[in-house]
């Protein structure tokens, strides 16, 4: 009867810590639950009841979230917990618990943690870890380290040929959010764009495009496969991903640029938003940007068209007056006749203009400023006193 009433005053405290409790305010020993931290942190390392410790995990997590000052003895535990306890229940609230608190040890000085010491910890448990559950709850926590994560990254890399889907898929992530210092596992990555779990392959595709490649010819052939891919998500990740490599071969460029005649209007607008990556390469794929500009019956896709199509060109912006002058009269929506009036000013004060590519500017910006919404006629002025002053100097 009595080890029945135990189990139900633990079973009670799991669901209670379940959902955040006031934490007691005590400068030197913070109460939870009615314990104070010194007690939870005796029944990390004493009690021989798994769920009990388990439990102490939870409440110790809270302590630490509330009162960052007690985070590194806290935190310093749990790390220990996590690389020694038998209890996979406890290693696995553990690794939880460490990638909750990433956020705070990475903002808060107050904390007074070293987030490497924390990535020690969940690293050497990687490397021997056998519970699916625990290990996928360490990738992720890993991933939440961000760059920090590097001397992870071979285990991480072991981990993408893991049996669980949910492993590879949280060792992926977590490669991409190491970014550049990861590029070892791309070979790795590659192969599980072709994984047969499509979190897996999203995954993978999100942190190819992550690695910052010098080569990136082997990357941008496995991705571009995938433009024609039936699930949006999975495609829109591989635009970004693309873009970020930022393969500037024209077959690439041009096979990206493909996408904004997509049906799917959230692949045109992430093509349109995503391709200024692609810098001068753009002048290639010019045409297709200014028929998205021009044509395409999304006002943000026209909005991200434009302002690609002028960051592509940079320095020589001043070749599309033409096209922007003539937007600028023709478009119906004010946010994409504000971002034309916009990038009018700005080729006016960088650009060296002749007085008929002048004269031409200035009308159109002058016609704007008579226009019914309010928005324009004061973006369409700003350009104007930009045009008048001339271009800036160099200093």
């Amino acid at each position: 009867m009595r080890a029945f009433s135990l189990i139900a005053s633990f079973a009670a405290l799991l669901l209670q810590l379940a959902q955040p409790l006031p934490v007691r305010a005590d400068d030197k020993d913070p109460v939870v639950a009615d314990r104070k931290k010194s007690e939870w942190l005796d029944m990390l390392r004493t009690e021989d009841n798994a769920r009990r410790r388990k439990v102490a995990v939870s409440a110790l997590g809270q302590i630490s979230s509330t009162y960052p000052d007690h985070s590194k003895e806290i935190l310093t535990a749990i790390g220990r917990a996590l690389r020694n306890d038998t209890a996979a229940g406890v290693r696995l609230q553990a690794a939880i618990v460490l990638g909750q608190s990433a956020n705070a040890i990475l903002d808060k000085a107050a904390t007074r943690v070293d987030p490497r010491d924390i990535v020690t910890d969940l690293t050497e448990n990687l490397r021997v870890e056998k519970e699916t559950d625990v290990r996928k709850e360490v990738c992720s926590a890993l991933g939440m380290y961000g760059i920090i994560s590097k001397p992870a990254v071979v285990p991480l890399t072991a981990a993408l040929a893991d049996a669980d889907p949910s492993v590879r898929t949280a060792a992926a992530d977590a490669l991409g959010r190491v970014g550049p210092d990861a590029k070892t596992a791309l070979d790795a990555l590659i192969l599980l764009v072709k994984d047969k779990e499509l979190t897996v392959r999203s995954a993978a595709v999100f942190a190819i495009g992550r690695l910052k490649l010098e080569d990136n010819a082997s990357a941008s052939a496995a991705l571009l496969p995938l433009l024609k891919e039936p699930d949006v998500e999975l495609r829109k990740t591989a635009i970004t991903s693309l873009c970020l490599l930022a393969d500037r071969n024209t077959a690439v460029v041009q096979s990206v640029a493909s996408a904004l005649r997509d049906e799917n209007v959230e692949i045109r607008q992430r093509v349109a938003q995503s391709m200024s990556k692609f810098g001068p390469a753009l002048k290639n794929v010019e045409s297709e940007l200014t028929r998205a500009l021009k044509e395409d019956a999304d006002k943000l896709v026209r909005y991200y068209a434009l302002r690609t199509l002028c960051e592509g060109f940079g320095p020589d912006a001043k070749g599309l007056l033409p096209l922007l002058t003539e937007r600028l009269k023709l478009e119906k929506e004010f946010e994409v006749q504000i971002a034309i009036a916009e990038e009018l000013g700005g080729i006016a004060s960088s650009s060296e203009l002749n007085k008929a590519e002048m004269d031409k500017l200035i009308s159109a910006l002058r016609e704007a400023q008579r226009d019914p919404n309010l928005k324009v006629r004061i973006a369409a002025s700003e350009a104007m006193k930009r045009a008048q002053k001339g271009p800036v100097k160099p200093k």
